[in-house]
């Protein structure tokens, strides 16, 4: 292992004030801070809060948090910094840590939301472990659980919501941007365009193909074991409905940005999408949001992806046919709910209000 290792940890946060305490005690309670589990003694770790156009404590809060919490931090080199940005916006504020506020050689990034909580104690050893021994990986993800897996009895509502989510969790990892980490070199390829709609499929694109310059490779993405964290699940069906047509109009958008737009755009033998995204941030900071409005505007009346309304369906049908017909009703109705979300996420997506409806 390098002995000079060196891992940022990321946290961009708007308007965290009420939850941005209990996430940075959770994290500074992880086995490589305590010495009560995977310890990573060659580490120098550098933590950065970036909250980024907030209009409530979340600075103050972060601040004291962290002179808290770091005190039982006996075990690991461990620095820390509060950097509040003016201008809110997830993207922005993305670049600017990874390329500016950051150590500019750091080995490895952890990024992690400003409201989860860790699940496991050796969630961040495990996953940088994991980075440093899987050679072929870019990238390592944990096990993102909803907090009703801690209810031994959840609700008929929240039952329901586990059932939405538990689909994504099949097949080859995927990103989230709840949590991840990410090789240094790798990360400071990528530039996010600005007002980015959802970072976790840019990002898991840009890691699989390498900027668009090679095909795709989803080994690039592995998910650590014992390594999850819990973020908090919707409770009513306004809500639950609203988060997913959030991420069918992101799914949308970042498949026009991914594969309609940077794939054919960045050259294979260049430095690759990034070099191509901050080039289009410095001489247009529109350019994302016209190129989308047109991309949109080229499909007409129905931008969704059709296999988007059957993504259910594969899966079902492979099950043995006792477990098909016993899941035909279930697996029915969430296709159905499926279908609800995305006509209202269409809606949004032909009528110019999904880019920036976050």
């Amino acid at each position: 292992m390098n002995p000079k290792l060196h891992v940022t940890i990321g946290i961009l946060a708007y308007n965290e004030g009420e939850t941005i305490a209990r996430t940075l005690q959770s994290l500074l309670e992880q086995s490589v801070f305590t010495g009560q589990g995977v310890a990573l003694p060659q580490a120098t770790w550098e933590i950065l809060v970036v909250p980024n156009g907030c209009t409530d404590d979340t600075h103050q809060r972060a601040v004291q948090a962290l002179d808290a919490a770091s005190a039982g931090c006996k075990n690991a080199v461990v620095s820390s910094r509060v950097v509040s940005l003016e201008q809110a916006g997830k993207s922005r504020a993305w670049n600017r840590l990874v390329h500016e506020i950051a150590q500019p050689d750091s080995d490895v990034f952890v990024m992690v939301d400003a409201d989860i909580e860790f699940g496991h104690p050796d969630t961040l050893g495990n996953s940088v472990l994991r980075l440093l021994q899987e050679t072929h990986a870019w990238a390592v993800v944990d096990l993102p659980l909803k907090d009703f897996h801690r209810k031994a009895h959840p609700t008929w509502l929240e039952k329901l919501s586990l059932r939405v989510s538990d689909v994504r969790m099949t097949g080859h990892p995927g990103i989230s941007g709840q949590f991840y980490a990410i090789r240094g070199p790798r990360m400071r390829s990528i530039w996010m365009p600005n007002d980015l709609s959802v970072e976790d499929g840019f990002l898991h694109a840009m890691i699989i193909t390498d900027g668009f310059r090679q095909d795709p490779d989803y080994s690039r993405v592995v998910r650590a074991e014992n390594a999850s964290h819990y973020y908090e699940g919707l409770t009513r069906v306004r809500d639950i409905v609203k988060h997913e047509v959030r991420l069918a109009i992101g799914t949308v958008l970042n498949a026009f940005l991914c594969w309609d737009v940077l794939l054919f755009m960045t050259p294979r033998d260049g430095p690759g999408a990034g070099e191509v995204i901050r080039s289009l941030n410095r001489q247009d900071p529109d350019w994302y949001r016209r190129m989308m409005s047109n991309q949109i505007e080229i499909r007409g009346l129905w931008a969704i992806r059709t296999r988007q309304l059957w993504h259910r369906l594969p899966g079902w049908w492979a099950q043995p046919w006792p477990r098909r017909l016993l899941r035909a009703p279930g697996t029915m109705a969430l296709s159905v709910f499926d279908a609800i979300v995305l006509w209202l996420a269409n809606r949004k997506l032909v009528s110019g209000q999904a880019v920036g409806y976050w």
